[in-house]
């Protein structure tokens, strides 16, 4: 992504951490089917990493719950949703 954005060019990244998901119907707590689970501090650390060298405009963290469906069951599905806007700097 940096190098296919222009000098002050923004990224806006939206992600979720902390993901848990919760079958309603026996309050089991169930593997989240997500490709990354990881801490939002963790997360919000990769992204400094990632674009140390550009100037960060906003970090957000929102947390977020809904249910959703698996397999035909209600499932409560609780992250926290960061959004992370980078400009990129000479």
């Amino acid at each position: 992504m940096a190098e296919g954005t222009k000098d002050q060019g923004i990224n806006c990244i939206i992600v979720n951490s902390e993901v848990e998901e919760i079958d309603l119907e026996t309050n089991d707590y169930l593997t989240p089917l997500m490709e990354i689970n990881i801490s939002t501090e963790e997360m919000i650390n990769k992204l400094n990493d990632a674009y140390k060298r550009w100037e960060v405009l906003k970090v957000l963290v929102k947390p977020l719950e809904y249910t959703i469906k698996r397999k035909q069951r209600p499932i409560l599905l609780r992250t926290n949703a960061i959004t992370y806007v980078v400009k990129k700097v000479k």
